[in-house]
């Protein structure tokens, strides 16, 4: 079977260009791709706050729905590991219909 791409299907849906990713966000980010399973995820945000280096705001987005209590689950498992407050969003969105499970 093949699939028809398109370029804007090739870049991520959220802006990141204004992004600061702080001392833990390439980690936080691998943390969240590595619990959910990189299949499910369309894209992921994760910022530092200017104001308070331990304080990151991430989003999620999810191809599909998202299990019940994912977002307490996923943020103690990061906090488990990372001493961080933390804001999480996951949202769910179907970012590519041939990956549905």
């Amino acid at each position: 079977m093949k699939y028809i791409i398109t370029e804007s299907q090739l870049n991520n849906y959220l802006n990141k260009e204004s992004l600061i990713p702080g001392k833990y966000g390439d980690m936080i980010e691998k943390m969240i791709v590595n619990y959910i399973g990189p299949e499910k995820i369309c894209d992921i945000a994760v910022t530092c706050s200017e104001r308070d280096e331990n304080f990151y705001l991430i989003v999620v987005l999810l191809n599909n729905y998202a299990p019940h209590n994912l977002s307490g689950k996923l943020s103690r498992f990061i906090k488990t590991f990372i001493p961080i407050d933390l804001f999480l969003n996951i949202d769910e969105r179907t970012c590519n219909p041939h990956n549905l499970m």
